[in-house]
């Protein structure tokens, strides 16, 4: 009989091989050298396209000085741009270079390579009923 793992052991598990997946996947696309807290920055920029700095701290739930020593380290390695506001000179919004937007896009395709790991073995039914349970639990944190 096949062991059934608790709730919590699959989450450990599951956790465990994204992380070994996205690194393994990452460092052959060439992700090496980024943290994830950079990635994750890179990627919550992409899905608000251009947002300002308190806007990110937001989205990120982190200081807006926490915020800014990140995005130094962004721009210090091409991977943003800080850009004026057109309706406010005192303003200024985040945007990706074509290098930052390059490794968003990597970041997505290791995403959809994870997902393909996650449903190769189950039928469509299974997977349309794992992605009704998976969005009731992200509701849990929102």
């Amino acid at each position: 009989m096949e062991k059934q793992y608790t709730l919590s052991e699959i989450i450990g598990i599951l956790t465990r091989n994204m992380s070994e997946h996205e690194e393994q996947i990452g460092d052959k696309k060439g992700l090496a050298g980024l943290s994830p807290a950079k990635i994750r920055c890179l990627d919550i920029i992409s899905e608000l396209g251009d947002p300002t700095p308190t806007e990110l701290a937001i989205e990120l739930k982190i200081t807006k000085p926490s915020v800014t020593v990140m995005l130094d380290k962004l721009e210090a390695e091409s991977l943003i741009q800080k850009v004026r506001s057109d309706e406010d000179a005192r303003s200024w919004h985040i945007r990706l270079t074509a290098k930052g937007r390059d490794i968003a896009k990597l970041h997505d395709e290791i995403h959809s390579d994870l997902t393909g790991h996650f449903t190769k073995n189950l039928a469509p039914e299974e997977e349309k009923e794992l992605n009704r349970l998976l969005n009731k639990v992200i509701k849990t944190f929102e």
